[in-house]
């Protein structure tokens, strides 16, 4: 992903991407093409690699709470939250998402009215009480919000004690999907 991340980073908003592979080969072929006569043709070639381990599959299952935010705000919360732990705990109820990191230096809170966001969705609850309430590893968080370059929107899906997911959309049928478990409590 870091060297995706490096090849995402070269990219200019008036270039095309293109990815293209080969089914019986180790490399991936990119291409970003533009029009415009200032704009040079960029092409690299991405390594494939074969990792020996058993592969974990998400079921992909409706998620309790969902939301569409634009990117750039959203990273930016996340940077200034990783100033103060190395954990990110959420509580989103069907008004207001609420990210805290606390630790030696400080405490910030950072609180997101879901009218706020561009499209938000939840389970119903009887009450106020919290859909998810779980903390995650902010330095991840932090990794899987550096695809800027990908999408201007971010689709955020998390339910209780399951992952949550990262979603840009590239176009109408590509996006880019990552999971990040949950931190569990020390028993």
């Amino acid at each position: 992903s870091k060297t995706f991340h490096k090849i995402l980073n070269t990219k200019t908003d008036e270039q095309q991407m293109e990815i293209t592979y080969n089914g019986d080969s180790e490399i991936i072929n990119i291409k970003f093409t533009s029009n415009g006569k200032k704009e040079f043709q960029k092409h690299f070639k991405f390594n494939l690699i074969e990792v020996d381990s058993q592969l974990m599959t998400i079921p992909d299952e409706e998620a309790d709470i969902e939301f569409i935010i634009e990117h750039i705000k959203y990273s930016s919360i996340i940077d200034e939250l990783t100033l103060f732990n190395d954990t990110l705990s959420f509580k989103i109820n069907e008004d207001e998402i609420f990210m805290n990191a606390s630790g030696m230096e400080g405490e910030m809170t950072a609180t997101i009215n879901t009218d706020d966001v561009e499209e938000f969705s939840s389970i119903e609850t009887d009450d106020d009480s919290y859909i998810v309430n779980q903390s995650f590893a902010i330095k991840y968080l932090k990794h899987m919000c550096q695809f800027n370059k990908v999408s201007k929107w971010l689709t955020v899906k998390v339910s209780q004690n399951r992952p949550i997911s990262y979603i840009y959309k590239m176009d109408n049928e590509s996006y880019l999907r990552m999971y990040l478990a949950p931190k569990m409590d020390d028993v």
